[in-house]
């Protein structure tokens, strides 16, 4: 005689990044929120992944716990937490954006219900703080512009920072240099060729580099006041 075990019943699990929105709805504003699979956000933004467990026939499992798993570049996964559903299924997981990741959420299952799991991805922007010294200058003087780089680890040579200068056409990189192993970085800058009065537009660009766990970005705008020669 074969003995027949009862089968494992399945599940579903979906979860993503959750992406808050404002929608105008009868002449009023109302917010919506959203689940993305893929998410940008910008670097220390706090931010929600969430999800839900149901069974075959789309009934909520609440109670169970669900492991959350975090991966950080090509490094090994490892287990960041972990999450237990509420009476409807769903969970959810705050974070702080620092750097992209990949979380994956898991459920083991029992003895009568089958595992599942299911994967969001975190891309978080890169930036650095900026600023310029001193902010009012004459022709044929300088500035020192300098920041520190957010987000780790850094690369081993160096956070590459490239200064640009905003003109009708876009954005110009002028100066590039590499952050010292604190994500620090100093570049003076001489004004010579300024005819006039003249605000000029700044900023730190951070493209996407190997070992470093951010997506390209840019540090806030700075201006700069240039009082030059008569024209």
């Amino acid at each position: 005689m074969r003995l027949r075990l009862p089968l494992r019943i399945s599940t579903t699990l979906k979860a993503g990044v959750l992406k808050k929105r404002t929608i105008t709805r009868h002449g009023k504003k109302v917010k919506k929120l959203s689940l993305k699979a893929k998410l940008e956000v910008p670097f220390g933004k706090k931010v929600r992944l969430s999800g839900q467990l149901l069974n075959s026939a789309g009934r909520a499992l609440g109670g169970e716990k669900v492991l959350v798993y975090s991966t950080l570049g090509e490094e090994d996964e490892q287990l960041a937490g972990s999450v237990v559903t509420d009476d409807s299924g769903h969970f959810t997981y705050p974070v702080e954006a620092r750097a992209s990741r990949t979380f994956r959420f898991a459920y083991s299952g029992s003895p009568t219900i089958l595992p599942v799991d299911d994967s969001a991805e975190l891309l978080v922007t890169g930036t650095s703080s900026i600023s310029a010294t001193p902010k009012h200058v004459l022709n044929g003087q300088s500035v020192v512009f300098k920041g520190r780089v957010k987000g780790r680890p850094l690369p081993a040579t160096g956070k590459l920072v490239q200064l640009q200068v905003k003109f009708k056409a876009g954005w110009q990189t002028f100066r590039t240099i590499s952050s010292k192993a604190d994500g620090t970085w100093r570049i003076p800058y001489l004004f010579d060729r300024t005819c006039g009065k003249a605000r000029f537009l700044f900023r730190a660009f951070l493209a996407e580099e190997e070992g470093w766990p951010l997506e390209t970005g840019s540090s806030r705008t700075l201006a700069v006041v240039v009082i030059g020669r008569p024209c």
